[in-house]
């Protein structure tokens, strides 16, 4: 067959599918050794990437869980402090209560506290001027009350009465003046009493000195030591051996009206 009638074959619809048959026929043809190898490496990388993606979403699913959980737990403490945090708001509430009781009961005893403070205040008033007017008095009619059952026996005819208001009352009388002093003049010359007179001397002063003042004409004597005795004017003790010379000592002054000198 020449050239040109196989040029005219090929022209051929019959022919030209006749020759694809055998081309695709030829192409299914086994493969070498070195595809299938290379087709092996293949299937294995596929494999491994295929083990290497379970991997990570079996990885990333474990996080997800682990967020889920950590979640869960972050809701739960959530929760926990909303509860916290309601029962301490509930606590303060009621502490907030507990303190505007106890400042309005603190208000009431500051009021009352300053009721009391003024009403020792007043008392004090009081004291300090029963203490300037009646200290005095207080003082003597407990000399008077610690003296001896003996000694006040003897004064009973001076005081008559045992109680405060006795005791002042009779204590300025003129004649009872006149009597206290010879009494105490009398115990002193006859060098007895040692143990009360110290308070005979005070109370006889404290009723001399209210004394005068309803009687102005009477004052004390300001004998002293080194002055020359006067018979008119002194009288000496019974250890005494002269009866004149200088006084050497003097253990009651006595009075005398200044008005008759006597």
């Amino acid at each position: 067959m020449d050239k040109q009638a196989l040029l005219t074959l090929l022209d051929e619809k019959d022919v030209q599918q006749k020759i694809l048959k055998l081309i695709h026929e030829d192409e299914k043809t086994e493969p070498t050794n070195d595809e299938m190898a290379h087709l092996r490496q293949q299937l294995h990388n596929h494999e491994q990437e295929k083990d290497e993606m379970s991997q990570l979403i079996e990885k990333i699913k474990s996080m997800l869980g682990l967020k889920e959980r950590a979640l869960e737990q972050k809701e739960s403490e959530n929760s926990t402090q909303s509860v916290t945090i309601n029962q301490l708001s509930s606590k303060k509430s009621g502490l907030e209560k507990d303190l505007q009781e106890k400042l309005s009961a603190n208000k009431t005893l500051a009021s009352q506290l300053q009721e009391k403070l003024s009403d020792n205040a007043t008392l004090q008033e009081k004291l300090n001027f029963y203490r300037k007017h009646f200290e005095q008095d207080l003082m003597m009619y407990e000399k008077y009350q610690s003296l001896r059952p003996q000694t006040q026996s003897a004064l009973k005819n001076i005081f008559k009465s045992n109680d405060l208001s006795g005791f002042l009352s009779c204590g300025v009388q003129e004649r009872n003046i006149q009597n206290f002093w010879e009494y105490i003049k009398t115990e002193m010359i006859e060098d007895r009493n040692h143990n009360d007179m110290p308070s005979l001397q005070a109370i006889f002063s404290f009723f001399f000195e209210r004394f005068i003042l309803a009687f102005d004409m009477y004052e004390r004597l300001d004998s002293k030591a080194g002055d020359r005795f006067d018979t008119k004017l002194h009288i000496k003790h019974h250890q005494s051996a002269q009866s004149s010379g200088e006084i050497t000592a003097i253990y009651l002054q006595g009075y005398r009206n200044h008005k008759t000198n006597k």
